[in-house]
């Protein structure tokens, strides 16, 4: 039944999918399918799914807000620095999403950071090589994103976000979206990701994007309770306009801002990235031993 409707859906989409399954795409697992995600049967989707150690954890591990050591996923492996949530699963349910593929662009893949619903920093995603045109496109890239967010995600995303827990007091301010420029200057929004360790900052540190957005906060609070004392006083200026800070946007466009592709060692043979150092000099000597 599974797989047929996996088999349907796939012919919807257009014959070729990317799948997720709740929060994690086996991006890890790409080697095992031509380096790619394209699935165009459900026995690809089932080799990712089951080669992926981001799957993997997501089935076999649950997030709270005390594991702070044991973020996996895109943020895997680094503790979450105060002000970066942690998500937690209440409830073992598990979905599984197939979208359209298309072939994109790396280089005209962003990662935006949002609190209090406002962006505060904008990463590219590919940072495992230079694009050196992105340099001169950087202001009107950041003007495309932000006049996307304004007129689509802003006013459809809540300011409060309910997250998955029983708690109805427990609420959100803050998450990520990635989102997509093609030739056109289109933009297209990707994916929404939670504000937090799971999540990799990618050109970011997390340590960076809490104290942006305790900065921005306090701005926004100050601004507001100005304005408070402004009306008390009857010396409110109706001509003020407040300009919001444009976000810090990051890009790779030298070789001087490569940084190691993260998922390398998902294509090492497992029993290399089991070697100590000592075991290592030892591997070593056994490949040099006449077979």
């Amino acid at each position: 039944e599974l797989t047929q409707s996996i088999a349907n859906a796939i012919r919807k989409l257009g014959g070729s999918v990317v799948p997720k399954l709740n929060w994690s795409c086996p991006k890890d697992a790409a080697w095992v399918n031509g380096n790619s995600l394209k699935c165009t049967t459900p026995g690809d989707v089932y080799v990712l799914l089951s080669s992926s150690d981001f799957v993997m954890h997501d089935l076999l591990y649950s997030c709270t807000a005390t594991d702070a050591d044991e973020g996996k996923g895109e943020g895997e492996g680094k503790t979450p620095p105060s002000g970066v949530t942690k998500l937690a699963h209440d409830t073992e349910l598990y979905s599984l999403v197939l979208r359209r593929w298309c072939n994109f662009d790396k280089g005209m893949e962003f990662r935006c950071f949002v609190t209090c619903n406002t962006i505060i920093a904008i990463s590219q995603r590919d940072y495992t090589q230079p694009y050196p045109f992105l340099e001169r496109e950087k202001t009107a890239i950041r003007r495309d994103i932000m006049e996307f967010f304004e007129e689509i995600i802003r006013p459809n995303f809540p300011a409060e976000v309910t997250r998955p827990t029983n708690n109805d007091d427990d609420v959100v301010q803050e998450y990520v979206f990635d989102c997509y420029i093609d030739r056109k200057r289109q933009v297209w929004l990707m994916d929404f990701n939670v504000w937090g360790s799971q999540t990799d900052p990618l050109l970011f540190e997390w340590s960076e994007l809490v104290t942006m957005g305790h900065d921005r906060n306090a701005a926004v609070r100050e601004v507001i309770e100005e304005k408070r004392d402004e009306a008390a006083r009857g010396t409110a200026n109706t001509f003020v306009v407040t300009s919001t800070p444009l976000p810090e946007i990051r890009i790779v466009s030298g070789n001087e801002d490569i940084r190691c592709d993260p998922l390398a060692s998902y294509r090492a043979p497992i029993d290399a990235m089991d070697l100590t150092s000592d075991s290592f000099q030892k591997f070593m000597s056994t490949c040099k031993q006449e077979s």
